[in-house]
């Protein structure tokens, strides 16, 4: 039953998370040259989008653009492409997979390229989860790629092709730059960015400078109290006719939640984890025949580490929908044991099991969730006995920071 309703609240939540808007304004222009303003659904890339979702207006259909239906797009005040065919230089930079070419080996290919500078010269950025490699772009050259690339030589020595300094000694040539600026550049977004830059307000002709003004994370710290539901059931060949199928019990917990927001995807993923403190304590009584009553009981106390990743689904700025899905590790206290009247005792301790949550976050202090835990086997040192440990919990949490 409890699985059952997990699996209609994450249902509902998922529906949700597709319903609700993440659309901003924009523009994007057609391969005519037509500008057409409306909204584009703002997925805070972290790397390249391969296409774009885009509407006229709140009410209208979706299209999804693909870089060779448009030349450029924009959303306002956050962040511009570029659409264009170009040579990408797709060497592997990981040490076991590195060339023993020291050239570039291009490849051509249609992709949406991030603007990080505007002007006279201009810088752009293409990330997917292999690599990362920038362009330039200036009035008498077309869109090519910076060389920067890792590779063998004759004697296996990784050496590096850093023509890219060269290229933009070349191209980037005013009174506040010197060579010694080119001499030991880096190949990353900061420091490209600052010499573009540089050049630009050189010229007077600097248009646009691309600001990440995301945080590089924050962090939260929770405290969680809340109900626990547990059954546990044993099943022990060695004690014939005694397993025991121990009732739902209602206990106390308590945990301390550290969670980090991740950087990206506008701050909708974060990583959790949440020592707690739970107990189980119950009986069963038997009666074998009238002459022989026997009993057992159950004491476990432990402390629950659970480690999770969470999503938020944002209904406004006060009101968060979130889902998490993790593996929690299990530290016992004290004496966890199963025992009683003429029966043998058992020893608990509990391996890793998956993790299930399902949340409320109002005004980013107040956090209502339900957790569900599956398949955890306090006997799993036991050859002639296993165990069938589930709990669902209720809690009430308040963000101290």
């Amino acid at each position: 039953m409890k699985t059952k309703i997990l699996i209609i609240l994450i249902l509902l939540f998922c529906f949700q998370v597709n319903a609700q808007s993440t659309f901003k304004e924009g523009f994007y222009t057609n391969n005519s040259g037509d500008s057409i303003q409306g909204l584009i659904k703002d997925l805070d890339w972290k790397t390249n989008p391969d296409e774009i979702q885009f509407k006229t207006n709140s009410a209208s259909r979706i299209r999804n653009l693909k870089p060779e239906d448009i030349s450029f797009f924009e959303i306002f005040n956050k962040v511009k492409y570029k659409s264009v065919e170009v040579d990408i230089d797709k060497s592997d930079n990981s040490i076991s997979k590195l060339s023993k070419n020291r050239l570039p080996e291009f490849e051509s290919e249609h992709v949406f390229l991030k603007v990080l500078e505007s002007g006279a010269a201009k810088l752009y950025k293409l990330e997917n989860s292999s690599f990362i490699r920038y362009f330039y772009e200036t009035e008498e050259k077309s869109i090519q790629q910076l060389i920067y690339k890792k590779y063998l030589d004759k004697t296996n020595k990784i050496r590096e092709n850093q023509n890219f300094r060269q290229q933009l000694l070349n191209a980037l040539q005013c009174n506040d730059l010197s060579t010694n600026q080119f001499k030991n550049l880096k190949y990353d977004e900061r420091s490209l960015k600052k010499i573009f830059n540089t050049y630009n307000k050189c010229l007077n002709s600097s248009d646009y400078s691309y600001t990440n003004d995301k945080s590089k994370g924050s962090f939260h710290l929770s405290f969680r109290p809340g109900v626990q539901f547990a059954t546990l059931d044993v099943d022990d060949v060695s004690n014939a006719g005694l397993d025991a199928d121990f009732p739902n019990e209602t206990s106390f917990r308590i945990g301390l939640e550290m969670e980090l927001i991740l950087p990206f995807n506008n701050k909708k993923w974060s990583v959790t984890l949440e020592p707690t403190y739970q107990e189980y304590n119950s009986r069963r009584d038997y009666l074998i025949d009238e002459f022989f009553p026997v009993n057992r009981e159950v004491s476990y106390a432990s402390i629950e580490v659970p480690l999770s990743v969470r999503y938020y689904s944002f209904l406004s700025s006060n009101h968060q929908l979130f889902i998490n899905a993790g593996i929690a590790y299990d530290i016992g206290i004290g004496d966890n044991e199963i025992n009683g009247i003429r029966t043998r005792q058992l020893d608990l301790n509990a391996q890793f099991n998956p993790v299930f949550g399902i949340g409320y976050q109002f005004n980013k202090k107040f956090v209502f969730e339900f957790r569900y835990q599956a398949g955890r086997d306090l006997l799993f040192d036991y050859t002639v006995a296993s165990s069938k440990y589930n709990s669902a919990s209720l809690i009430l949490g308040y963000k101290l920071f």
